[in-house]
Order: structure tokens, then sequence, then C-alpha cells
């Protein structure tokens, strides 16, 4: 069965409430919330398709397609700033860090000496 998750989440907000709606199940409990007097024609095509994608008969992509048109048609579609790439960039672990530290520097065997006694240690300590 395929995975009913959304690829791009997608923010809807409505009386200053944001919801982060990821997957199909999601979309459809937002549309069941929907005032019923403020439903029309593209809300029962939304439910259709997310229903479908739910059960297997459509795919996810239909369902947040529809979704999205839906919301943005109502006006209840957020834009979520995010992040901006430096806060997102490829993480550098502790060990990048030590070996870039110890190029050209003389604690180089101290550092050696440190990670291999604390590697015999955690190799000790059972789980």
């Amino acid at each position: 069965m395929e995975s009913d998750a959304f690829k791009q989440s997608v923010f809807v907000g409505e009386n200053g409430y944001i919801q982060k709606i990821d997957c199909v199940m999601d979309a459809i409990e937002f549309l069941e919330e929907w005032p019923v007097e403020r439903r029309g024609l593209l809300h029962a095509a939304a439910c259709e398709a997310c229903y479908s994608a739910y059960d297997g008969r459509k795919p996810v992509e239909a369902a947040h397609k529809t979704f999205m048109t839906w919301a943005r048609k109502v006006g209840v579609i957020e834009e979520v700033p995010t992040a901006p790439p430096w806060m997102t960039g490829p993480k550098i672990s502790n060990a990048e860090l030590l070996g870039g530290a110890r190029k050209g520097s003389s604690s180089g065997a101290a550092c050696d000496e440190t990670r291999r006694s604390e590697t015999q240690t955690s190799a000790r300590i059972p789980f």
C-alpha cells in the first residue's frame, strides 16, 4: 500500500490558528471540520479525492493537488517561511571538528589518546 503522506506539507490557517497538513488523513479531518454552510463543489471534490487516495483508488498526489486547490480557493493557505539555507545546511560532526582542529596542532597525539581511552571505556559499558 502506498503511504498516505504528502511529499510536501500544506499549512492552512483559520481564526488565527495555523495547522500543518502532512497526510491524506490530516486533509480529511480538516475538510470534515469545515463548516457545512461554507462547503461547495470544490470541497466535495477535495473530500472525494482524499477519500479515494486513503482507500488506494487514487494517488496521494491527486489528493494533495485537489486539497491545495480547494484551500487556495477558500483562502486558508498559509505561507510559512522556510529556514534560510545556512540554518539547514550540512551538519558537521564532532569528528570533523576534531580532525580540523588537529591539523597542524601539536596536541594531535593527546587527541588520539583521549579518543582511544573513550572508545575503550564505552566498549565496556553494557546496554
